[in-house]
């Protein structure tokens, strides 16, 4: 029997001119399914899911500790087909390896279609993929530096990426290196350009992304990329310098933070005002590599944030900001009537960016944690988000599952 439910809209050919302006997503992007996994229905879930992408494929896994189980589900959503796999990893005392180490959940989770990897506190777990249903444990690699998140750059090397609250007695910086994953060392490691450490900690961010054989990384309160080839070179960059009213926190606010106190929670606490204020580069995403996606977080109004979306296409050896200012949302400015008017297939408005969002080329996947189960087709807007309030009042949110088509790339 499924556990899963799928709700597909049937595809629809949308036109667009790219020469008249459009500031919103959903100008850009449709619904085309929506997946509701019926049995993921505890709250418990919501901030522990960790997911990756390879070739056409989402793979995630939502383990807590909390559950005080040893088994282990991994999902995989191939993106063509919809078909949703889920495969259970028996990893005896993870449950209490975890709570031993005072974690609840894996930090990270890579593959490819022949090895898995799952991180967590110094640790990391190597699997090989036997078939499409089953992974053969091979060891557990301990990590002697600090890390987040780890990228699968082939089957013997893992990138490890680390974001730090600078503080006066501790003057770490973001870091990136790699791993041989056969012999277990570190082999060379880089701290990246990042003019403010001291904000690299704040949730959500997603400051780094590979395709191929390039990695980027992004400076978080400054326009900027790095682009590095798999041995961490450094290999193009870009820096723009015109955006329209961008803020950075000030090096007087940044010393005056270290001056606070000793531990990184004096800093933070000082910092955090500064930090809303700023416009920040908060997620980065290269669904091929002659395209990014950028998305530019900023303060418009008091107490107003306001998420945008640039691309960037690169175009005979140069990288031209492409698609500039597009807002992420538009149903706050729909009038009585679009209100009332069936919901379009465009016209799902959620949040897409809280590091649970994948970028293809041609479509988004979207994990949304405070999912709801109800069918969005054939409804009003107004319907859809009276039911959507009305749900999670009174029911726990489902995970789901929504698939985007998308035309940000062309």
């Amino acid at each position: 029997m499924k556990n899963h439910i799928i709700w597909t809209i049937a595809s629809i050919v949308i036109s667009i001119n790219t020469s008249i302006a459009q500031n919103s997503l959903s100008d850009y992007t449709y619904v085309d399914s929506v997946i509701l996994l019926k049995h993921l229905e505890s709250k418990s879930y919501s901030t522990n899911i960790v997911s990756t992408q390879y070739g056409r494929n989402v793979v995630f896994t939502y383990y807590n500790r909390k559950y005080d189980i040893d088994t282990i589900t991994i999902y995989n959503l191939n993106v063509d087909t919809y078909k949703l796999e889920s495969t259970r990893i028996v990893r005896p005392g993870i449950s209490r390896q975890l709570e031993e180490l005072q974690s609840y959940e894996f930090k990270s989770i890579a593959c490819n279609d022949t090895m898995l990897f799952l991180s967590f506190y110094e640790h990391v777990l190597v699997y090989d993929k036997q078939n499409d249903s089953t992974y053969r444990f091979e060891k557990e690699i301990y990590v002697p530096e600090a890390f987040r998140h780890i990228i699968l750059l082939n089957d013997s090397t893992l990138l490890f990426s680390n974001n730090y609250v600078e503080t006066r007695l501790t003057k770490q910086r973001v870091s990136i290196f790699l791993m041989n994953t056969n012999t277990g060392k570190i082999y060379k490691k880089l701290y990246p350009h990042y003019n403010t450490s001291l904000i690299s900690c704040f949730n959500p961010f997603k400051y780094i992304d590979n395709k191929d054989d390039i990695i980027l990384f992004a400076n978080r309160n400054e326009y900027s990329f790095l682009f590095y080839n798999n041995n961490l070179d450094i290999i193009d960059s870009i820096g723009y310098a015109d955006y329209e009213n961008w803020v950075t926190i000030p090096d007087k606010v940044k010393k005056k933070a270290l001056k606070k106190g000793p531990q990184p929670v004096d800093v933070m606490e000082y910092i955090r005002k500064h930090f809303y204020s700023a416009t920040k580069l908060n997620f980065i995403y290269m669904p091929d590599t002659n395209n990014i996606i950028a998305v530019i977080t900023s303060k418009r109004e008091e107490s107003t944030f306001y998420n945008s979306v640039d691309t960037w296409k690169k175009a005979d050896g140069k990288w031209v900001r492409n698609l500039s200012d597009i807002s992420e949302y538009k149903y706050n400015k729909l009038t009585e009537q679009e209100q009332t008017e069936p919901l379009k297939p465009n016209g799902l408005d959620v949040n897409f960016f809280n590091g649970k969002t994948h970028f293809f080329d041609d479509k988004i996947v979207k994990l949304d944690v405070q999912g709801v189960g109800i069918n969005p087709i054939g409804i009003t807007r107004l319907e859809y988000w009276n039911k959507h309030e009305e749900w999670l009042s009174t029911k726990a949110p489902h995970f789901r599952i929504i698939v985007f088509n998308h035309s940000l790339l062309k």
